[in-house]
């Protein structure tokens, strides 16, 4: 009988060991999840919990699912996890507020925030050095990089092992058919937005497997892509939407396209100051 006592007590305290483990790092995660929301918050940033995404959009009037005599003295990320980061604006009230720090200091917090789906960047708040940051995000899904000037190869291969984005815009950087082949290893993207940079046909030729693409904006930049790329896009029978301005095709390439996918909506010709989608 002492026997079974002795080892029924060991058992507890291995189990109460485990729990005590377990609880010091909820707290710790939550701490920093606490002090990487404070941080980005100083830098102009707008962070956002789960409870308050929904269907895809922040909801003002979302409820979490703690009590808040609970919540509110602990604060959110005791019970929640930041799943929206925009550095960018805040149109949740009845004005919109844009940032106007474009530091790249904030992206050192936003890799700590492990449950992160979606991030808003522009300017000098991305570079290629410190997208390193997001290389370890595993649950991102949407981002985007507006006028990202300090952004090129080097900064993608960075995110090369994001297999789970679904949507990248990256506007005004300095990405090549480079880029354009690690996308194109990300089989879940339905939408890059990537006008302004460099491409050619030997670029499209390497987003040929993406099945889910649904659209594909490569224009108004030093644009090279000819008839024989616009062929690349033959196969992907999901594509809606295909900008290309600026690049030197024919009437006979675009007409063939359209022969080839008859839903597509096709954003062509030349386009003499080229602006590329704006922040939205």
């Amino acid at each position: 009988m002492k026997r079974f006592f002795r080892l029924r007590l060991k058992t507890l305290l291995i189990l109460f060991t485990i729990v005590a483990i377990w609880l010091g790092f909820y707290v710790r995660s939550a701490r920093q999840q606490q002090a990487a929301v404070h941080a980005l918050g100083q830098l102009g940033g707008w962070s956002y919990y789960d409870y308050q995404i929904v269907k895809g959009s922040f909801d003002p009037n979302a409820k979490s699912w703690v009590p808040d005599w609970i919540r509110l003295p602990l604060g959110n990320d005791f019970f929640h996890s930041v799943v929206s980061v925009n550095l960018v604006y805040n149109d949740d009230g009845p004005k919109r507020i844009d940032n106007g720090q474009t530091t790249g200091e904030a992206l050192q917090y936003v890799g700590q925030l492990s449950h992160l789906k979606e991030l808003l960047l522009k300017e000098g708040q991305a570079n290629d050095d410190n997208l390193r940051y997001l290389s370890g995000l595993s649950h991102l899904r949407r981002l985007y990089m507006w006028d990202a000037a300090e952004v090129s190869d080097l900064g993608i291969q960075q995110l090369a092992g994001l297999r789970n984005l679904e949507y990248v815009h990256c506007s005004n950087a300095h990405l090549t058919d480079v880029s354009l082949a690690i996308f194109g290893q990300m089989s879940k993207l339905n939408g890059l937005s990537l006008q302004g940079n460099r491409f050619s046909d030997r670029g499209l030729e390497r987003l040929k497997s993406l099945s889910k693409l649904e659209s594909l904006w490569v224009g108004t930049g030093d644009t090279h892509i000819t008839d024989t790329g616009l062929k690349y896009v033959y196969g992907l029978k999901k594509l809606r939407e295909f900008e290309f301005y600026n690049a030197p095709v024919t009437e006979t390439g675009i007409q063939e396209l359209r022969t080839a996918l008859p839903k597509l909506t096709i954003y062509h010709g030349i386009v003499e100051n080229p602006k590329p989608k704006q922040y939205s």
